[in-house]
């Protein structure tokens, strides 16, 4: 069971890195190493599968507010920030449920 659990995350992962890189750039480079942080917390143990769930749908969600801002063809520095902001929270997110610091 958690085998088929990680190689569903890791296909997962695989599938919002390639995706993503095509049409994000730079901005799309935290996604992969975020998304690898949340695949080893699920096979460390670190993580619950709910706790898994929560964090790679909130990198979905940065996914989609990179993809609505290159939707112009270009990013605007208050687009530059908002998105850099949200991948910040994400990675505290991720360490702080994988340390169990807090949850949501």
């Amino acid at each position: 069971m958690k085998k088929t659990i990680a190689i569903l995350l890791m296909g997962g992962c695989l599938a919002l890195v390639t995706a993503g890189s095509s049409w994000a750039g730079d901005y799309s480079a935290r996604q992969g190493p975020q998304c690898k942080r949340i695949h080893q917390g699920v096979h460390s143990g670190t993580l619950t599968r709910g706790e898994a769930r929560t964090l790679l749908r909130e990198q979905h969600h940065i996914r989609q507010a990179i993809k609505r801002a290159w939707a112009d063809g270009h990013l605007t520095r208050l687009e530059r920030v908002r998105v850099h902001r949200m991948q910040e929270r994400a990675g505290r997110h991720i360490c702080g449920l994988k340390h169990n610091r807090w949850r949501y």
